[in-house]
């Protein structure tokens, strides 16, 4: 059983991000502008020593 975006080539994360991205920009500018909030992420890390 082969998936349409592992036959187009892509990772199951890319193609997700491709889709939510095409929903996002269908949305109305409202909704919208409250959705690419949501799909902003902040990446944070510590060091730790031991």
């Amino acid at each position: 059983m082969a998936f349409a975006w592992k036959a187009a080539g892509l990772t199951y994360n890319r193609y997700i991000a491709v889709a939510s991205r095409a929903v996002r920009r269908s949305l109305k500018e409202d909704k919208r502008l409250a959705a690419e909030r949501r799909g902003e992420s902040e990446l944070r890390f510590a060091r730790w020593e031991v």
